[in-house]
């Protein structure tokens, strides 16, 4: 668990606990592009995995950030488009909640 989280599991540092924060220390699936070529892959820190190998869990263990990955590029697309800025530009998230 993350040491910055109260005693409600809410966050002390940020409002809105960033997407990083909120999978931390999850087994993480990435999907690659040729899933039958190249499966599924399950990755996570090896501190919070000491009985359990990676390589036991299953896809359904693990938190689908391939998915998320992608929602969050069309979002950030549009805002781009809909904003005239250029595309794949980091933008700080307090110019955006301006």
């Amino acid at each position: 668990m993350c040491p910055a989280l109260d005693g409600e599991g809410r966050c002390g540092i940020y409002t809105f606990r960033p997407l990083i924060c909120r999978t931390y220390g999850m087994p993480l699936l990435h999907r690659r592009a040729v899933e039958l070529v190249n499966p599924p892959i399950v990755d996570s820190c090896d501190l919070n995995f000491t009985e359990t190998s990676l390589g036991d869990l299953s896809p359904e263990d693990a938190f689908e950030q391939t998915a998320l990955l992608e929602v969050v590029e069309t979002i950030d697309r549009d805002y781009c488009t809909d904003n005239d800025l250029p595309l794949r530009e980091r933008i700080p998230i307090t110019r955006i909640l301006e």
